[in-house]
């Protein structure tokens, strides 16, 4: 099955005048949870689901663990997890007590050459469907909006 996507305006386009360029984005073909996971795992393996399930939650706890502590985390064939840090304002040279100013911002990922071997030939596919909202000029708003109230005294 082909990944599946559709065409979105950057944001922040530099000119009004310029056509503004586009971005592909995928549309999630549904998710997998941990029990989807754990059950392929065992068809895999020997293990049963319950050990399987057993390894993923010792896992994220030592994951976590060991990112709290500021180390960056390598599964082989997966790839490598790492903390980010944000300042939780504006931080210059001059700024006083600059170490009270950071905060936990999130957890990144960046995939083994391994993992990234499993997309060679991938194929992708535009969406039939746009699922997203066209454009809709100032004016077109104004008269979607005096038509709606026309018949409506509130929107919610």
């Amino acid at each position: 099955m082909a990944i599946v996507f559709d065409w979105y305006e950057n944001p922040n386009a530099s000119s009004e005048e310029e056509e503004a360029a586009l971005h592909p984005r995928i549309f999630m073909n549904g998710k997998v949870d941990t029990e989807t996971l754990c059950c392929k795992i065992h068809d895999y393996s020997s293990l049963t689901v319950g050990d399987v399930k057993n390894v993923l939650d010792n896992l994220s706890k030592i994951l976590g663990e060991s990112l709290r502590e500021g180390k960056e985390v390598h599964i082989e064939g997966i790839g490598y997890f790492f903390p980010t840090l944000a300042a939780t304002g504006k931080v210059t040279r001059n700024t006083p007590h600059k170490t009270n100013k950071v905060t936990f911002k999130t957890v990144r990922f960046r995939p083994d050459t391994s993992l990234k071997g499993h997309f060679i030939g991938v194929r992708a596919s535009q969406s039939k469907y746009v699922r997203h909202s066209e454009k809709v000029s100032e004016v077109e708003i104004d008269m979607l909006l005096k038509e709606y109230f026309a018949g409506h005294q509130m929107m919610t």
